[in-house]
């Protein structure tokens, strides 16, 4: 367990980081992981932090059988079309998806940190909307706190 711990506590930020979640889903798109990752290169590169600071992401597929589990048990709490889909967020999920990870140490480096997961949210919104990608859910557990999570649900879902 002892080495369970160090060998979790060495992939993790030497600092008391400062972290900003963000959430997306989009259709599964081998074309959209390719131009997401050029953009998250491009603005990664043109950034300038004050203090040490990570970002990074992975992605990772939810496939659509997850929904009709979800609709066999009961329900469909999320609104989820029952499509091939990616979902994207700030932190880890043991599903899958997309996981955009920023830590950062200084608060002067805030600002620059907002608007680089603005950037990137904006790229993989906008790239999805404009290839028909885009699904509506923003998973709650990493949804950032400009973002309206409950209402990416749909109306079915709200009483």
């Amino acid at each position: 367990m002892a080495s369970l711990t160090s060998g979790f506590a060495a992939s993790s930020a030497p600092y008391d980081a400062r972290r900003l979640p963000s959430a997306a889903t989009t259709k599964s798109d081998y074309d959209l992981y390719v131009k997401v990752h050029e953009q998250f290169l491009s603005i990664t590169q043109s950034s300038s932090f004050s203090s040490p600071a990570n970002l990074s992401y992975t992605i990772g597929p939810v496939s659509s059988a997850m929904v009709q589990k979800g609709e066999d048990l009961g329900g469909n709490p999320c609104g989820l079309p029952k499509v091939a889909q990616t979902w994207k967020y700030t932190f880890y999920l043991p599903q899958g998806g997309w996981a955009l990870v920023a830590e950062w140490k200084d608060v002067a480096d805030d600002v620059v940190v907002q608007s680089i997961i603005e950037a990137l949210q904006d790229s993989i919104d906008g790239l999805s909307r404009d290839w028909d990608l885009r699904l509506d859910c923003q998973f709650m557990n990493h949804g950032g706190p400009t973002q309206k999570i409950l209402q990416s649900y749909g109306d079915a879902n709200f009483d």
